[in-house]
């Protein structure tokens, strides 16, 4: 490539690095006080989310809706249709079941505690299609507490 030149690894990560603090910021500036009530598990995944749908990711700004329905679940700590929000928008979609069925696993593991009431059929398929390939112990976590 011309007038480019290569990064090594190390760069490379510290790049990263500094682009999620950014982005972080930004959102936790965006929610103000709710930001703290967030699981950190879900303040990762949302900031995850950011690359793929805007700097500002599910939350509304100037004329972009954002996703109403996911952040009033958000904010009402209701895991389980927030989940099923996320599950079923053009987000999860997009990226597919290994980026989104990765961020939703780990919701259910550590903030929903392996419990599954209250989510979809989408959802639960997508935890066993990602769970199935890619962590027992998420497995046998879910299957104690259906």
């Amino acid at each position: 490539m011309h007038g480019e030149e290569n990064i090594s690894r190390s760069e490379g990560y510290d790049l990263f690095e500094m682009r999620y603090v950014v982005r972080y910021q930004k959102l936790r500036t965006h929610c103000g006080k709710n930001w703290a009530k967030y699981p950190p598990i879900v303040r990762n995944m949302l900031v995850d989310m950011s690359y793929n749908i805007g700097e500002y990711g599910i939350f509304p700004k100037g004329n972009l809706p954002g996703f109403p329905d996911a952040v009033a679940a958000l904010n009402r700590g209701d895991w389980a249709k927030f989940i099923n929000e996320i599950a079923d928008s053009k987000y999860a979609s997009d990226v597919g079941p290994r980026r989104a069925g990765k961020w939703i696993a780990l919701v259910v593991r550590d903030v929903l505690k392996g419990k599954t009431s209250g989510l979809s059929k989408e959802v639960i398929h997508m935890l066993s299609t990602y769970t199935t390939k890619h962590s027992k112990d998420l497995n046998a976590q879910i299957a104690k507490n259906k």
